[in-house]
């Protein structure tokens, strides 16, 4: 856990740093198209907490590494100006967001607005207005990527959640204009215990109270790299950030294929870490391992021969866990790519191969 000695202001007033950070593909071409064919010759896009990572020696060089690349690719989301004058006045906006290409694509998550006013909306950014191009929404993860009309913009670089533990200073750029420290709480789980395999649950908490312009601002770890984005569930002193792993499939689709495609598994799973008090007919002695339910007629899970009942216990080699479940796993996977599941049936440990779909 990094800890630092830290001012007792932690709402900071920033200018917009000169520096930027690096998108986690090198991708600086012009097109969606270029955009695939970089893709293409250099593999899946990798998180910057899988590179060997500098950790700032002291609170004010973390301040500076997240001033420099964070705070310098983030935007404010307006719906609407902020008066009759048809002024648009930083920190009035209803959102955030971050550049993730250099020429103009956003991510963004407009909770207190629609897809279709998110397409009317203007974009804050170095003191310029610029109007939204193009809206893609991907449904699963609740965000929107906007297309806006810019060169050579700052992009952000992506790290990784799980190595947040509690207590580690975390750092939420909102605008463009503000910083604001906090520190990771805990992490938690959304929805139903049972869901599509698909449905990415896991969520961690930070400890503040934000502003409605906050919502959909990268959070970074003291190294510079956003982790996650701050979504509007709040919850009495904390507020819930939806880990970058959650749009990783979406940002590899969207730069390849210019459109979003969705992963299809095909199964309804109940995460064994999370089925307290569940019965052993069911569980069979298991604490961890992905439980399968109803399974889609025609879906992938039923081609491959799962059935109802089966529990997966591991994924190419990884083994499923409280701290790696099967919707976590599934974020480094892409339609086509073939899961090699062990799997555990009626206490018959087998092989089954899985070709993810897309719907």
């Amino acid at each position: 856990m990094k800890m630092f000695s830290t001012p007792s202001v932690l709402l900071l007033a920033m200018a917009l740093g000169a520096g930027a950070g690096i998108v986690a593909s090198s991708l600086t071409l012009n097109s969606l198209y270029d955009y695939s064919v970089a893709i293409s010759s250099s593999g899946p896009i990798r998180l910057a907490g899988e590179r060997p990572q500098t950790e700032p020696s002291s609170y004010e060089q973390a301040t500076q590494e997240v001033r420099e690349k964070v705070s310098s690719a983030t935007v404010e989301i307006f719906s609407k100006p902020s008066d009759v004058t048809g002024a648009y006045e930083p920190g009035e906006g209803q959102g955030s967001g971050f550049f993730i290409t250099s020429d103009g694509w956003l991510v963004a998550a407009p909770y207190f607005f629609s897809i279709a006013e998110t397409a009317q909306a203007k974009i804050l950014f170095n003191e310029k207005i610029y109007s939204v191009e193009k809206v893609i929404d991907d449904s699963t993860s609740a965000v929107v990527f906007l297309k806006i009309d810019i060169a050579n913009a700052p992009v952000v670089s992506f790290g990784e959640a799980l190595s947040v533990e509690p207590g580690d200073y975390l750092f939420v750029a909102a605008g463009a204009r503000e910083l604001f420290v906090s520190s990771f709480f805990r992490s938690i789980h959304v929805g139903d215990i049972s869901e599509p395999a698909e449905t990415f649950s896991h969520r961690f908490e930070l400890t503040m109270d934000a502003e409605s312009y906050f919502t959909g601002a990268p959070v970074a770890n003291s190294s510079g790299d956003v982790i996650g984005i701050l979504t509007s569930e709040e919850f009495g002193e904390t507020h819930t950030v939806l880990p970058l792993s959650a749009i990783k499939p979406a940002v590899y689709s969207l730069l390849k294929s210019g459109e979003i495609i969705t992963l299809w598994f095909g199964a309804m799973v109940t995460d064994l870490s999370r089925a307290i008090g569940y019965d052993e007919t069911f569980t069979r002695g298991y604490t961890k391992g992905a439980l399968l339910g109803t399974i889609t007629k025609g879906s992938p899970a039923e081609t491959a021969g799962l059935t109802r009942g089966d529990i997966i216990i591991s994924v190419g080699g990884q083994e499923l866990s409280a701290s790696l479940s099967l919707d976590e796993l599934l974020t480094d996977y892409h339609s086509g790519d073939v899961l090699n599941l062990v799997i555990d049936r009626g206490g018959i440990i087998s092989k089954v191969d899985l070709t993810l779909g897309s719907r």
